[in-house]
């Protein structure tokens, strides 16, 4: 349960997300960003827009939830088509 989608973390409300919270739970929630570009999320078919994802980080800091990590994508290839080449 440590690795958790921005995707699906934005359907809960804060209410929900308050058990991520317990010192019970995890130490520690890892949820992927990819990407800091809207653009690049839509390309890659995230499901959820930079600020979307932020709020979910702000949900969860103002909940207690003391370390969050994540993984950050350094290029993403765009598919060529004939009026790019």
């Amino acid at each position: 349960m440590g690795s958790l989608n921005a995707k699906i973390l934005k359907k809960f409300t804060a209410n929900e997300l308050a058990i991520l919270a317990h010192e019970n739970v995890v130490g520690n929630i890892h949820i992927p960003i990819q990407s800091a570009s809207n653009k690049v999320l839509k390309d890659m078919s995230r499901g959820y827009t930079i600020e979307e994802y932020a709020a979910i980080y702000l949900t969860l800091k103002q909940l207690g939830v003391k370390n969050i990590s994540a993984d950050i994508i350094s290029g993403f290839p765009v598919k060529m088509n004939k009026t790019t080449k």
